[in-house]
């Protein structure tokens, strides 16, 4: 589980489709017994693959990532 520190939403169009391309990067902290104090990262994650949930600070989320390594889906916990 990991816990939603920060959010930045985003909005661009596709530079060769000019389709307009939004999401959030969310910034995740966690408790991790490899790491001394407390993991961190940072997600890209575009607005369509969150099945209208809206990141807000503070939530528990878990992070699917697909095969390439790339945040996936976002669940609310």
């Amino acid at each position: 589980m990991k816990e939603i520190i920060g959010v930045r939403a985003y909005s661009f169009a596709d530079q060769k489709t000019g389709e307009l391309i939004e999401g959030y990067t969310l910034y995740l902290s966690w408790i991790d017994s490899n790491v001394e104090g407390v993991a961190c990262e940072a997600v890209s994650i575009k607005k369509d693959r969150l099945d209208g949930y809206t990141p807000a600070l503070g939530d528990k989320v878990k992070v699917g990532y697909n095969r390439w390594g790339k945040a996936d889906f976002v669940v609310e916990l």
